[in-house]
């Protein structure tokens, strides 16, 4: 019988045990958790102190639409202006790239250019793309359907910080959609 006690004793205790070591666990993953709400409620206030420095580029601030500013609509118009080399109904990277860069070189508020094929996936980008196809890209799907596009602001993929998009189609010498050029525009950049 006293056997059979302290074996009974010895199990009881293991479970003590083991709850007391899912007990520490959950204590950690709390301690996690707490963390990860510190690190929220400060990203929120990054967010919303950012939001506050580029109101003036919002059009309807509950919406983050942007604005076409002075500044804008001539980089919009060097866009299409862009959009109209020959060369670029070539839808080769080598050909592209060369005369995206050079488009690029001075326009410091551009931190990206890219071109896509009518089935989103890149010709050229600059930076290189963080993603292999730009199809599910609303800028993308308004500018392959004949649009051009002024996205709302967003948080940067290459550089972190407050962005928006110009994106228009490219046309073949026939007209006829033959992909998308577009650019990334730091907006920082635009206030100065």
């Amino acid at each position: 019988m006293s056997q059979k006690i302290h074996e009974t004793q010895q199990n009881i205790q293991e479970y003590f045990d083991q709850l007391e070591e899912a007990a520490r666990a959950l204590q950690q993953n709390f301690a996690g958790i707490q963390e990860a709400e510190r690190i929220l409620k400060n990203l929120v206030a990054l967010l919303e102190k950012n939001t506050q420095a580029f109101r003036p580029y919002l059009g309807n601030t509950n919406s983050g639409k942007v604005e076409y500013t002075p500044k804008l609509e001539t980089i919009r118009k060097d866009l299409r202006t862009l959009a109209l080399h020959p060369d670029l109904e070539k839808l080769i990277p080598e050909v592209h790239g060369p005369i995206l860069l050079e488009w690029l070189k001075t326009r410091r508020e551009v931190e990206a250019i890219y071109t896509n094929r009518k089935d989103g996936t890149f010709i050229f980008s600059h930076p290189p793309a963080a993603l292999a196809n730009a199809k599910v890209r609303p800028w993308w799907q308004r500018a392959i359907a004949g649009e051009e596009c002024l996205s709302e602001i967003y948080i940067s993929a290459i550089t972190r910080q407050p962005c928006c998009t110009i994106a228009l189609p490219l046309r073949n010498h026939e007209k006829h959609i033959i992909g998308v050029l577009a650019i990334d525009i730091a907006l920082s950049h635009l206030e100065s």
